[in-house]
């Protein structure tokens, strides 16, 4: 009775908010984009929202859930191929000398992810291959939403959590928490399990966000500049000669910087 109140409302609620998860980092695009490169921000995200949608894209068509879960991660696995090809294309161009961390080596381990979902099927059928991706499914699960906390000990360090995606660690939280009520309703494991973990580390990655508030460019620059030297002023003196060829002293003096 209770499933039968209460689930429409949350597949809309895990579908909205798995959705605007995985549109989430085109923000962080766009800043690729005004900025030349990818700064400080970290390729596995990217990469493990296309590898965790593809997975469980093809759990979804195995179990024959379309909805909520085919469609998701099928406009996940969409979101997935922009946000990486974004930043492959953004790593490597004029100003990929700015860019912190190189994005190709992902693609290896999305592609490699890809491929052993499909032999998973392909080796063992529909109903052996069913409980395997799934278990492969948790761990792409666990990886996405662990994945920001790669930067954890950067962002420790720093006290500045500006190589964090607030909009993707926030919707992260979200959506496990969506997707976890739902698994239990509807007493599926592989679903309620790995999320309820992931709702852990989403909080992991909030709770950075919160006690380390990311410090804008404009403030990096400026405690740079307070932090360099300051250069001492040489004093240079004009003078005129007189009729017996000494120097005759200005009042006027000028400063330049060295």
């Amino acid at each position: 009775m209770v499933e039968t109140i209460f689930l429409p409302g949350v597949k809309i609620a895990a579908v909205v908010t798995a959705v605007a998860m995985n549109l989430s980092p085109v923000d962080d695009v766009l800043a690729f984009r005004r900025q030349g490169n990818t700064g400080d921000k970290h390729p596995l995200p990217y990469a493990m929202i296309l590898v965790n949608s593809s997975l469980w894209l093809m759990y979804g068509v195995l179990k024959g859930d379309y909805f909520p879960m085919v469609f998701t991660n099928f406009v996940g696995v969409l979101a997935g191929l922009f946000h990486v090809c974004a930043f492959l294309y953004y790593s490597t161009g004029k100003l990929a000398n700015k860019s912190k961390f190189d994005g190709k080596p992902y693609v290896a381990l999305v592609v490699l992810s890809v491929m052993l979902g499909l032999s998973l099927i392909y080796a063992n059928g529909h109903e052996g291959a069913l409980s395997q991706l799934g278990t492969v499914a948790i761990v792409a699960m666990i990886g996405l939403f662990g994945s920001p906390l790669v930067m954890m000990q950067e962002v420790i360090k720093k006290k500045d959590s500006s190589a964090l995606s607030r909009p993707l660690s926030t919707l992260s939280l979200l959506c496990s928490a969506s997707w976890t009520t739902y698994g239990i309703l509807e007493g599926d494991v592989f679903v309620w399990g790995p999320n309820s973990l992931a709702v852990a580390l989403a909080i992991g990655q909030v709770s950075l966000i919160v006690l380390y508030p990311a410090t804008s460019k404009a403030t990096k620059a400026a405690e740079g500049k307070r932090g360099s030297p300051e250069k001492s002023p040489v004093r240079v003196e004009l003078g005129e000669i007189v009729s017996d060829g000494s120097l005759k002293p200005d009042s006027i003096q000028m400063f330049r910087k060295r």
